[in-house]
């Protein structure tokens, strides 16, 4: 998965948007704080933060 971030080729909406696919929004399905993109998704979610944090404890 890390190879694929890498290449920005995973389906975000940001990328999706970026490709002319027709999404309807581009927030963050999770949070609806932000737009959808790979950092937003894996660092900056809150909700995403709250997965990382579960997951290390």
């Amino acid at each position: 998965m890390a190879w694929i971030c890498n290449l920005v080729r995973l389906a975000t909406r940001v990328n999706l948007r970026r490709m002319n696919v027709e999404i309807s929004s581009v927030m963050c399905p999770f949070c609806d704080e932000c737009e959808e993109s790979l950092d937003h998704l894996f660092t900056a979610c809150s909700v995403a933060i709250r997965v990382w944090t579960c997951i290390g404890v």
